[in-house]
């Protein structure tokens, strides 16, 4: 039998961390495992904390995010056990949304993310790095839908008013070098901005086996416990 990752995305503050823990907790006979990326003992984990804002290479941490989440991938649907279910605080969306990583070019503007492409031939060439018998494999497409033929891929995207995700980051407490991080203005606003544009994107949606806002937001359903809108969807198999 196939098995499932139930990822959990969205913007930073609407509630991803209590909301995939609840679900994890309600599949029944404990066959679910949780998970949040990056994982705070790997090794882009580790470079949030250390290095300065300024600093960070938006390239180079999307490929260290990428490669935890890759890895965990492949172990879990290449391992013989009881858990058939993953649930993901961020999965591959939160990694490909968030590659402007706060960061500037050389001119005034701001790096805008990475393209789909770009991020279609990252994650083809770390796969295949990981997976011996693809080795030999040159196709990217290829490579891609063997990757994504391993596991049922079900994405609930959270969201939630602007003005309360604001007043939960403003209040929550994290480590004080990530919290200066992600509260800046230009940073959310940014972030806002390419989120907005992505979930407008089919293709990104596509791929991504997210609902597409123009075609799907209204299946949107609206938790009366908590303050945020979710909507669930199921990627096509390759």
């Amino acid at each position: 039998m196939k098995k499932k990752i139930i990822a959990v995305e969205g913007l930073d503050g609407v509630g991803k961390l209590k909301y995939s823990r609840q679900i994890a907790v309600s599949i029944l006979n404990g066959g679910a495992s949780w998970v949040k990326f990056p994982r705070p003992n790997s090794y882009a984990h580790q470079y949030i904390k250390e290095v300065k804002p300024k600093d960070v290479n938006p390239d180079f941490l999307m490929e260290t995010i990428m490669t935890d989440i890759l890895i965990y991938v492949r172990d879990f649907t290449y391992r013989q056990d009881t858990i058939n279910t993953l649930v993901c605080n961020r999965f591959l969306f939160s990694n490909f949304l968030y590659t402007l990583a706060g960061v500037r070019d050389n001119s005034e503007n701001a790096v805008d993310g990475c393209s789909l492409e770009k991020y279609k031939q990252m994650l083809a060439t770390t796969w295949k790095k990981l997976v011996p018998e693809l080795s030999e494999e040159r196709d990217t497409d290829k490579i891609i839908n063997h990757f994504f033929s391993q596991f049922t891929l079900e994405t609930h995207l959270l969201e939630m008013p602007g003005t309360t995700r604001y007043a939960v980051l403003m209040n929550r407490s994290r480590d004080s070098k990530e919290q200066d991080f992600i509260n800046t203005p230009d940073y959310q606003d940014r972030l806002d901005t390419r989120y907005d544009r992505l979930l407008k994107d089919e293709e990104v949606c596509e791929f991504f086996g997210i609902a597409n806002v123009v075609g799907d937001f209204d299946t949107t359903r609206y938790s009366s416990s908590d303050p945020y809108w979710i909507t669930i969807k199921t990627r096509k198999e390759p």
